[in-house]
């Protein structure tokens, strides 16, 4: 998605990822702004590390859940999921922790364009018949 590689170039993100396991990464995302390391499990079968673009934009759709739930209870819910349950309550936490990173990473003027982006691209794709 184009509006993906636009946050990478505008906040001069980079990658740096090393396999730890067998479908794991160590991925270090830096920009000119701040630093966000995550260790990233991917499919099985995949046999290379995610792109730095493919990261901002799982890390964009996480934020975005989190901006448009009140709490962790909301955001349970909205996932069917139990919120009293500690596995749950782990995740969300996380969550939160992922979308704060993701805004210091990209700075907030390019998360904005990022986020914005994305709403446009999700409101199109949704409009389209078929």
């Amino acid at each position: 998605m184009d509006f993906v590689d636009e946050a990478v170039i505008e906040a001069n993100v980079t990658l740096e990822a090393y396999k730890t396991a067998k479908s794991m990464y160590r991925c270090t995302l830096r920009s000119d702004h701040n630093q966000m390391v995550r260790d990233i499990t991917v499919k099985e079968g995949v046999v290379h590390a995610p792109g730095a673009a493919n990261l901002l934009h799982h890390f964009a759709l996480v934020a975005q859940h989190i901006d448009d739930c009140d709490d962790l209870v909301d955001w349970a819910e909205e996932l069917g999921h139990d919120p009293k349950d500690e596995g749950v309550k782990a995740r969300y936490i996380q969550a939160l922790e992922d979308a704060k990173d993701l805004r210091a990473l990209l700075g907030g003027y390019t998360y904005g364009n990022l986020m914005g982006a994305l709403q446009i691209h999700q409101a199109i794709s949704n409009a389209r018949p078929g």
